[in-house]
């Protein structure tokens, strides 16, 4: 039950084989919905999820898994997000209404497998919960063409069915390389991006520990990447950046910049988002200028693998320098190669979330009373 109300979430669960809950997500749209044949109101007991969760990879399945519920087919963003972010095979577990069923629910399934390039898999409630309601059953299994699988029967409702299919990602890579759709998607002119992602692993909460997005101002929580940062060590915010300080500096005063979106590459940015990450680079170079009284700053941004990126999320590295902070000066680089690939017997040093809340704060008294930041 959600604390606020006495509404329930409609959960895609997964339990590992040691009987482990290891994912959760909570169903994103709800089927509020008026036919000829019924009407239904899902919201009037169900609360709405508020992001979606990344792909499982942790599972005997080789790729990733993509969750999602029933009424989500409708809406193909949310998968093509989820493949953009690595996802194998597509899961949409349903209690789909018997006449929308009858219509669209074969049509869906293999639309989300086709454009996608996923296996989908929709396990599915079949029968009469009530004189009102019937659910259309019809529990399908889809390879990465739309071919149909395996399905069960449509009309028995009388028994539980279960069916299986061989799973080929050599037919999955070879789809996607025949045919290779999400490489002539045109980023520059149109894009999809999750505001509200979180890693599977993170996905699972308590009340002591609930990682939230970014997006909700009451989120405790940026999620860089993989990594959860607490709210309280940001400093600045735009639409589409995000500036914290940093647990583990090179120099006094290294701070991160990074993209509210989680994409490896400055590349994969789109034209809007580029502008606003740079224009947030450089008003924190100014505050820390500012702030250290220095005139120098290392701006750097380590754009993939061979460049140094550890963190597969845009990030710039902005740190303020000073005469003689390094005997040679692009020594800084090697340091920071060091604090990002540590050698054997080498430990990073950490600090505190008070510290860097403390510095956090700080900076944005100097970003709240500066008109030129």
């Amino acid at each position: 039950n959600n604390e606020k109300t006495d509404k329930m979430h409609n959960s895609h669960i997964v339990i590992n084989n040691a009987g482990e809950l290891v994912a959760v997500y909570r169903k994103l749209h709800l089927f509020d919905v008026e036919t000829s044949e019924f009407r239904f109101q899902e919201s009037k007991v169900i609360s709405s999820g508020n992001n979606l969760v990344s792909p499982l990879t942790d599972t005997p399945l080789q790729g990733g898994l993509g969750l999602l519920i029933c009424y989500d087919l409708r809406f193909p963003e949310a998968s093509t997000i989820l493949r953009k972010n690595g996802a194998t095979y597509l899961t949409y577990p349903s209690a789909f209404a018997y006449a929308t069923g009858l219509a669209h629910w074969e049509s869906l399934l293999r639309a989300r497998a086709i454009e996608n390039q996923c296996y989908v898999f929709a396990a599915t409630q079949i029968g009469y919960h009530n004189e009102k309601r019937r659910s259309f059953g019809h529990g399908m299994i889809v390879d990465p063409w739309g071919k149909i699988l395996a399905e069960c029967d449509k009309d028995d409702a009388s028994v539980p069915q279960c069916i299986t299919a061989s799973i080929s990602l050599d037919l999955l890579n070879d789809t996607r390389k025949r045919m290779p759709c999400f490489s002539h998607r045109r980023d520059e002119v149109y894009t999809l991006a999750p505001h509200c992602m979180i890693p599977a692993d993170k996905s699972v909460c308590t009340k002591d520990s609930e990682f939230l997005t970014v997006e909700n101002e009451k989120s405790p929580y940026f999620i860089f990447e993989k990594n959860p940062i607490p709210k309280s060590t940001t400093f600045l915010e735009t639409p589409s950046s995000i500036a914290f300080t940093n647990i583990s500096c090179v120099v006094t005063g290294h701070i991160l910049v990074a993209t509210r979106r989680c994409v490896s590459r400055l590349k994969d940015l789109t034209p809007e988002e580029i502008v606003d990450f740079f224009m947030a680079v450089c008003k924190c170079q100014r505050m820390l200028e500012e702030y250290y009284k220095t005139t120098s700053c290392t701006v750097t941004v380590q754009d993939g693998e061979f460049a140094g990126q550890t963190v597969r999320h845009v990030h710039c590295h902005v740190m303020p320098r000073k005469e003689g902070d390094f005997k040679h000066n692009d020594e800084i680089y090697i340091e920071l190669n060091k604090h990002d690939h540590p050698k054997d017997g080498e430990r990073r040093s950490f600090r505190s979330v008070e510290e860097r809340t403390a510095e956090a704060n700080e900076y944005r008294k100097i970003l709240a009373k500066s008109k030129f930041f």
